[in-house]
């Protein structure tokens, strides 16, 4: 039982870092700073020619936010369906544990080192929970 409540944290608290993500996303090219709007201008207004389209660094930057929205949103449901179908195929609940531990404490690294603590923390988190729940997993074999 205690595996399934670390991976529905887990999931949470990817949820909880989707909505701040969201948030940030959406609101990115606020500013009052005159200087940071100098910045914002400068990479919405100019168009360059990449990959058969034209886009802005701008543009580009939002996307990857979304991409990284659609991502937090599949990892969440991942780890929530793995949590109600734990116990029917022992095998491949385990290797999922494993590879989204894997992954989660990439993301949080990522975060560290690109972005701010407190995304990276509520990752890591994530990470340490299904760590341990991969660990109650191989202990318990339920």
């Amino acid at each position: 039982m205690k595996k399934i409540i670390l991976l529905r944290i887990s999931a949470g608290l990817l949820l909880f870092h989707l909505i701040g993500h969201s948030f940030g996303n959406a609101t990115w090219d606020e500013s009052d700073d005159p200087l940071k709007q100098s910045v914002i201008r400068g990479m919405i207004d100019h168009k360059f020619y990449f990959m058969g389209t034209n886009r802005s660094m701008g543009e580009y930057y939002y996307g990857y936010g979304l991409i990284t929205s659609i991502l937090l949103i599949y990892t969440s449901l991942i780890l929530l369906i793995l949590s109600y179908h734990l116990n029917k195929n022992k095998e491949i609940s385990l290797f999922l544990i494993w590879l989204s531990t894997a992954i989660t404490i990439s993301l949080s690294a990522v975060e560290f080192i690109y972005f701010f603590p407190f995304a990276g923390i509520t990752t890591l988190l994530a990470s340490i929970c299904i760590f341990y729940a991969g660990i109650d997993s191989k202990i318990r074999k339920e």
